[in-house]
């Protein structure tokens, strides 16, 4: 018979419900609609700040706990869903993205989010323990620039003497260096550059006296050209603060590019500040190019601890050193950024003229203090530190690290805590933790990696690298594509825990908190031929690998795949939809568009879903742990009654509901 699922009545209210077909009707008055609470789920959350500027970028904490089963650590087994109550998009997620550019969703147990305009919101966040649900909510308030900045608090620079657009009773000047010098000393200081010029000083702003300053560094004018910052051809930055006593700094919608020093990166763009400590820092909108250097740098050495980092909505695109770089950073979140590499360095070293290739990664952060969150990002990353073809490991899409500080050797990164949410990668191994050597180790944190899709590239080694013990990584895709043979080393590992893979070494004692890696697929879509190594005749079969160095582990309801090989290979739960619903052609660098480049691709290559098909022995074969939800986001039918099905299926998709 029918099932019905009603929701949204207060507990304890009465209701009427009435049903008709044909001459028959029914009718009941239910006195106490609802039901006595039983379920031992409990949520709070609070947020890094409860009020700021525009655009406000904040942390979101939500703290659960409960005796339900599937329950071990919340901060692992709770899954949850963040509402920021902003509905709109991501202007700088391009390329078809996987989980669209939705920018009012979260996922995981920690968020970021910046809101553009003032305004009041109520955000909110739903908790799943696998027994039921529980919403909270919680109120920012974003305050209105043009208030704050009121009158002579602003200065707006054309060099054109052209002001159309700029705030009532702004003061406007002609040159940057004017502008500055008529803000300085001021407690809320905003700096406007017309939206269509290009500007070529550097802004340079120190403040070490006093506290509670204000900084704004935007646009005025247009609202969709941005100004240029162009530093091409030099050794300076584009912005640069400085200083203690800004408790709030914000820098949005501006295009920097250029920037050289070969002797002493970091240089380029850098608007994250050349080590501030300011309580509170968002980046919004930037377009970051062609940098000699670090795209943004946050600063930090010595153990002298940063303030909270929200950026969202950047693009970084070329650099030299690190698209993000930061040590003894606090509190940081990463929302609707890309941090690419172009086309065509896949095989090219460090150099030293435009275009740069990145000989590091996408982002570095090293001795984290706090949380750091990673939220429906895109990164690719195919240089190392030598263009050897016969050696070559290539940076890691994210380095959340221990190391990097002579000053600090002695100490080493533990119970901290890293969500990543809607992660797409491309190049090299999705390597979250790095360990850079001189004595520093790995450990134990809180990491938690939900809804991974990363594909290698030619002379990959391995796909996840995940060495702490702590981890969790569920929904992730990760594909292997089908590169020339010699090309690849091909997956040694898809997941390993190997502290050499890291470049640490274990500490005593650690890695015992538990890792688990579930609801995943494996995929390699190598043929037999394509198996053979950088050296001809090393075969690599099919292998997903396990946690192998860390002790307390669970590897398990993941789907594997390896359709092409005949020696190793492996279709097992198949059927599989291999339906292609987001990439159209690999190209051996980017999986969108071609034509395709033959010395990195064997032929045209797609990255499906990989889930399972309808009649697929995948569908309820699973047991033990799987995920509450998928890969999309959808509540697995274990979650949510009255459903057909009563097994949550194998890999990270759900098939069809309702079907």
């Amino acid at each position: 018979m029918p099932r019905f699922k009603f929701q949204g009545f207060q507990t304890g209210t009465q209701v009427t419900l009435a049903a008709d077909q044909g001459a028959d009707s029914v009718n009941a008055s239910v006195a106490t609609w609802g039901q006595a609470d039983t379920s031992s789920l409990t949520l709070s959350l609070s947020a890094s700040r409860n009020t700021g500027l525009a655009p406000f970028g904040a942390l979101y904490t939500a703290t659960a706990a409960s005796s339900a089963a599937r329950v071990a650590i919340p901060f692992h087994d709770i899954e949850g869903v963040w509402n920021y109550g902003d509905p709109g998009n991501f202007t700088a997620l391009d390329n078809n993205p996987i989980w669209g550019t939705d920018a009012d969703t979260g996922y995981g147990p920690r968020g970021v989010h910046v809101h553009e305009a003032p305004g009041s919101y109520t955000i909110a966040h739903t908790a799943y323990d696998g027994d039921g649900s529980r919403t909270e909510t919680l109120t920012v308030t974003v305050e209105d620039p043009d208030t704050v900045f009121a009158g002579a608090d602003t200065a707006v620079v054309s060099a054109a003497g052209s002001f159309s657009g700029a705030p009532s009773a702004a003061s406007q000047f002609t040159t940057v260096t004017a502008a500055l010098a008529h803000l300085s000393g001021r407690q809320n200081q905003r700096l406007l550059l017309r939206f269509d010029e290009t500007f070529t000083d550097t802004i340079d702003i120190t403040e070490t006296s006093g506290s509670g300053r204000r900084l704004y560094i935007g646009r005025f004018g247009g609202t969709s050209q941005k100004p240029l910052i162009d530093k091409s051809g030099t050794d300076d930055t584009g912005i640069t603060v400085d200083g203690d006593s800004f408790d709030e700094v914000v820098i949005c919608n501006l295009r920097i590019q250029g920037g050289y020093d070969p002797t002493n990166p970091p240089s380029g763009g850098e608007p994250g500040g050349n080590g501030p400590r300011f309580a509170h820092k968002t980046l919004w909108g930037l377009e970051l190019s062609n940098l000699g250097g670090v795209g943004v740098e946050l600063g930090g050495t010595g153990g002298d601890i940063r303030g909270n980092l929200y950026m969202a909505n950047c693009r970084i695109l070329g650099w030299r050193g690190y698209g993000v770089h930061g040590g003894d950073v606090q509190d940081v979140g990463f929302a609707g950024n890309v941090v690419r590499q172009p086309t065509g360095t896949i095989n090219g070293s460090q150099n030293t003229t435009p275009p740069w290739w990145a000989r590091v990664a996408p982002f570095r952060l090293s001795r984290p203090r706090g949380v750091t969150v990673f939220s429906n990002n895109d990164t690719t990353c195919f240089n190392d530190w030598s263009a050897s073809s016969s050696a070559r490991g290539f940076q890691a899409h994210i380095r959340w690290n221990s190391g990097g500080d002579a000053t600090n050797s002695g100490e080493i990164l533990s119970d901290k805590e890293l969500v990543i949410d809607r992660h797409r990668a491309e190049g090299g191994e999705f390597q979250i933790y790095n360990a850079t050597g001189g004595g520093y180790g790995i450990t134990d944190n809180f990491v938690l990696i939900d809804r991974l899709h990363h594909i290698n590239t030619a002379h990959h080694v391995a796909s996840a690298v995940i060495p702490m013990g702590g981890t969790t990584l569920r929904n992730a895709v990760l594909v292997a594509p089908n590169t020339p043979a010699g090309t690849s080393t091909g997956m040694r590992r898809f997941v390993t825990g190997s502290a050499s893979e890291a470049g640490g070494s274990v500490l005593s004692g650690a890695q015992t908190r538990r890792s688990e890696v579930y609801s995943c697929a494996f995929v390699d879509l190598r043929t037999d031929a394509n198996t053979a190594g950088r050296s001809g005749s090393q075969d690599r079969d099919f292998n997903p690998g396990d946690l192998d160095d860390i002790a307390a582990r669970y590897f398990a309801n993941n789907l594997h795949f390896a359709p092409n090989m005949v020696t190793g290979g492996t279709t097992e739960h198949a059927p599989h939809d291999l339906v292609t619903r987001w990439s159209v052609v690999y190209d051996g660098e980017r999986w969108e568009g071609g034509p395709v480049d033959t010395a990195r691709a064997y032929t045209d290559e797609v990255t499906a879903e990989f889930s399972p098909q309808p009649g697929s022995v995948a569908i309820g074969a699973g047991s033990g742990k799987t995920s509450l939800l998928d890969f999309h986001g959808n509540l697995r039918d274990d979650v949510l009654a009255g459903l057909s099905r009563s097994a949550a299926s194998v890999g990270p998709f759900e098939p069809d509901l309702e079907s």
